[in-house]
């Protein structure tokens, strides 16, 4: 079994932040494909406040095992490998994320941000 490298887990998570940044141009059909097919997992936190339970952000992960990465619709893409930890940040993803994934996301789940 190959031990993991920082170098290693970066390549990964450049390749993530590379994809994200692509979907940020994509059509509203492959945002779909990409949250059917390539997310394995949506958490979200939510905060209680008092007319109900708001949504503060949703965490997608994408790839589970070794690596572990994930991103959040800040942009920011974490990746876990072992004891190493990487994080980058999908620049053009910000305003896209925050739009195109909420709506979507909200639609799924409820509640918003």
């Amino acid at each position: 079994m190959t031990q993991p490298t920082v170098e290693m887990l970066t390549e990964h998570v450049k390749s993530v932040v590379e994809q994200v940044n692509e979907l940020a141009e994509a059509d509203s059909e492959e945002v779909d494909r990409f949250l059917t097919e390539d997310v394995l997992e949506v958490r979200r936190e939510q905060t209680h406040m008092t007319d109900g339970w708001m949504t503060e952000k949703y965490i997608l992960v994408v790839t589970t095992g070794g690596p572990h990465i994930e991103f959040d619709i800040t942009g920011e893409v974490v990746g876990y490998w072992g004891s190493e930890t990487v994080r980058r940040t999908a620049y053009s993803a910000e305003e896209w994320l925050t739009d195109e994934f909420c709506l979507t996301l909200n639609e799924i789940y409820g509640g918003g941000i």
